[in-house]
């Protein structure tokens, strides 16, 4: 609707909606009143309602920016896992969180070293020389050491729980203090000389050891008997 203002003799007035002639402001129709209200309002109304749809888009593309970033910052840990890796040495493939052995340690020769805080869970081992390696309080858990020779070897306190030592060489060993629950000792080659004092054994594994013809002497290093340690008698 069309609205015109005049001053004319210092009066203001107001054009009329159809003849646009003129009406002191004060005696204008109150329906033309209503009409320029009605107005005013609905253009305020269209601008706060503009004003929110443009806040609104602005808020979703701001979030559909950040979600599309995330398939991107996870592709990028992905990689540096990677890479952190593929950069681990072969000779400390074994050490480390998990346990995941990353280079098979069948038949290596690690005969008088000393491998205090080495991880071997889970590690294969199979006819490992760790004769008098120094082997005391190491993670073992499920490792695979079948006819591995551990003569001498210092395993106290190590961890050694369902760990295969089937066919293995116990000669001299110290296990004292060892955890050896569901550990395998089928076929040994010997345990004369080992020290299995304060290991945690089951009793059924106990008796079988003691039953071997190997199960006697005494450790060098210790002094402890060996059919004593394992309370055969």
């Amino acid at each position: 609707m069309l609205q015109c203002t005049a001053t004319l003799a210092h009066r203001r007035y107001a054009l009329g909606p159809r003849s646009c002639g003129f009406y002191p402001l004060e005696n204008r129709p109150t329906s033309f009143v209503a009409a320029s209200a009605r107005s005013t309002t609905s253009a305020t109304s269209a601008t706060m309602a503009t004003s929110a749809t443009m806040a609104t888009r602005h808020q979703d593309d701001k979030s559909s920016s950040q979600t599309s970033r995330i398939p991107q910052v996870l592709t990028s840990l992905a990689l540096t896992a990677l890479v952190s890796l593929s950069a681990v040495p072969a000779s400390q493939a074994v050490s480390g969180g998990g346990g995941a052995s990353f280079t098979s340690l069948a038949g290596k020769d690690f005969s008088g070293q000393d491998l205090r805080g080495k991880n071997f869970n889970k590690a294969d081992m199979r006819g490992i020389n760790l004769s008098g390696a120094n082997l005391e309080g190491n993670q073992m858990f499920g490792a695979n050491l079948p006819d591995a020779n551990l003569t001498g070897a210092n395993l106290r306190y190590a961890d050694l729980e369902t760990v295969n030592m089937e066919g293995a060489d116990l000669t001299n060993a110290i296990l004292e203090g060892a955890m050896l629950t569901n550990t395998q000792f089928k076929k040994m080659a010997s345990i004369e000389g080992a020290d299995f004092t304060d290991a945690l054994i089951r009793r059924d594994v106990q008796k079988a050891l003691c039953a071997l013809p190997t199960a006697k002497g005494v450790n060098p290093v210790t002094g402890v008997d060996t059919r004593e340690s394992l309370m055969c008698d």
